[in-house]
């Protein structure tokens, strides 16, 4: 039976004029550039929206810092003293709190020493 169209490898292998070859070389180029020029996009979004998360991150850690200073540093009556007046002038931030917490600590008594569930 007779082919009547060339098949894949026949088209690859065939011989290029100087002219197509130079075609080709543009056109890798040209992808080459639109594939960076698409990464440094993504690229540069990522860090845009990264920027909230690490304000986020960087004030967690102070407050993180705070918290451990004051526990490290002061005497038990006074952290009470102090706790339960703070409680009396912020009562809902209190009972915020106290519920992250206990959802925090629900979920990791929840999960056990394994890790799973």
């Amino acid at each position: 039976m007779k082919r009547k169209a060339p098949l894949l490898d026949d088209v690859v292998s065939a011989p290029k004029s100087p002219a197509a070859s130079h075609a080709e070389g543009h056109m890798f180029e040209a992808m080459g550039h639109a594939a960076r020029d698409a990464a440094d996009r993504v690229s540069s979004s990522l860090k845009v929206a990264a920027r909230p998360l690490v304000r986020a991150v960087d004030s967690a850690e102070d407050g993180i810092d705070s918290v451990v200073d004051f526990v490290t540093h002061i005497e038990p009556r006074r952290a009470v003293r102090k706790a339960s007046v703070t409680i009396k002038h912020h009562p809902l931030k209190a009972v915020g709190i106290s519920l992250g917490l206990g959802f925090i600590l629900g979920q990791l008594l929840r999960l056990g020493p394994s890790g799973r569930r």
